[in-house]
């Protein structure tokens, strides 16, 4: 395997997996199954209690759920207590590739800890959108960014998503994940004491919603017949657009909607020109315009850049005076008062600088969200959503505005 862009060659023997099957009583061996995976091995030193404890506790418990509820399941669902996860996902690659339930899995959740509790994040989804559709419709706390599977392949780390869905096999899965409290993670801190409260329930209650939808789904199906119905069916092989609110609710869209909405921002922006010249619509008046827009951009994205190097230079400069370089890792309040504030001193140093005109750093701004947002679409990735709602959020921003000032005009005294 390649892992931080090494190759990696591994030999494994006597690893142990548990392995578990809840079915029908007339349920066939070779019948579409889902399965849901966590791993019980833990890094030197580390107790483990989120990592993966947590996990198994899930499992334990949603097992119990579904044989004590009276609920059946209409496919079976196996349940893999994965023995050798830290040590380069072996677990999940034994089973894959020796167990004979392995080709009868059509869809997969795998559960992970890299915190101590918190929202479950799906942090990776698919191949295809069907998975995240599904956790889109039953989650009861949904916590989902389709920016962080665009993010997750720069993380110098991996889990057995990879084995499932990647590498081995193609099955369509989540890779659902606590992220809150990572100072814990892979230490000896990794204790019940520090589990958050109320993370395992809500990931539980997630969990049964998920294992029922999964297995009344049609696109359950083995891997033959996932081929065969992708090639007479033409199923859309694409990874959805997707977000929750506040683990409320999600919003989903499909990746051709995307390609719609999306270009939203980018129409109006080549329009704009037009639209700041009018009624005097001439090539220079257009040329200054176009000019002026373009230095609005560019200065934007240099402010966005300070952005990021104030923070870090104002980071680089603490360690001169602290030893506790990590301190504010256990404290987000100190990571808010210790970055955002430099942040916003790279954001609008450009701007107290070279002052341009209102109006050109307004639409120089628009225009920077709206070309990235249509740098994600072409380059194929889900996160461009966040700069499309920037872009928007800017453009409403700006016509409440604008309707604010006209009705104040319109009250005060002549």
């Amino acid at each position: 395997m390649m892992f931080l862009r090494h190759r990696v060659t591994l030999g494994y023997r006597n690893h142990k997996n548990i392995v578990m099957r809840i079915s029908s009583n007339v349920s066939e061996e070779d019948e579409p199954s889902l399965l849901v995976n966590g791993h019980f091995d833990s890094p030197l030193g580390s107790p483990g209690a989120a990592d993966c404890g947590s996990c198994v506790a899930s499992m334990l418990e949603l097992s119990r759920l579904m044989l004590e509820s009276g609920w059946i399941p209409p496919r079976p669902v196996i349940f893999l207590f994965n023995g050798a996860e830290e040590l380069f996902l072996l677990g999940s690659h034994g089973f894959m590739k020796t167990h004979k339930w392995s080709s009868t899995v059509g869809a997969f959740i795998n559960i992970e800890a890299s915190g101590s509790g918190g929202a479950d994040l799906v942090c990776q989804s698919g191949p295809g959108s069907w998975p995240s559709r599904i956790y889109a419709q039953t989650a009861k706390y949904p916590m989902a960014n389709s920016v962080a599977q665009d993010m997750f392949g720069i993380i110098p780390g991996d889990t057995d998503y990879r084995i499932f869905a990647e590498d081995v096999a193609k099955i369509p899965g989540l890779d659902i994940i606590f992220v809150l409290g990572g100072y814990f993670y892979h230490t000896s801190y990794d204790t019940l004491e520090n589990l958050l409260p109320g993370s395992i329930q809500a990931r539980g209650e997630n969990l049964f919603n998920l294992v029922k939808a999964f297995t009344n789904s049609p696109m359950l199906l083995k891997e033959s017949e996932r081929s065969n119905k992708a090639v007479n069916e033409g199923i859309d092989d694409l990874r959805a657009i997707f977000f929750d609110y506040l683990t409320w609710f999600m919003i989903f869209y499909p990746r051709d909607v995307s390609l719609i909405i999306h270009s939203l921002p980018v129409a109006i922006f080549l329009l704009t020109p037009l639209f700041l010249s009018f009624p005097n619509i001439t090539m220079i008046s257009l040329f200054r315009t176009v000019l002026d827009l373009a230095r609005g951009m560019l200065l934007h994205a240099f402010g966005v850049i300070l952005a990021i190097v104030v923070p870090a230079m104002t980071a680089g400069l603490r360690l001169l005076f602290t030893k506790n370089a990590m301190n504010w890792f256990a404290h987000p309040c100190l990571a808010f008062f210790m970055f955002v504030p430099a942040s916003l001193v790279g954001l609008l140093l450009p701007r107290i600088i070279w002052g341009l005109s209102e109006q050109s750093h307004f639409w120089g701004a628009f225009g920077l969200y709206s070309l990235v947002t249509l740098a994600y679409m072409l380059a194929g990735l889900s996160g461009g959503f966040l700069t499309f709602f920037i872009s928007m959020s800017l453009l409403l921003g700006r016509f409440i505005s604008s309707i604010s000032r006209k009705q104040l005009g319109q009250q005060s005294p002549k």
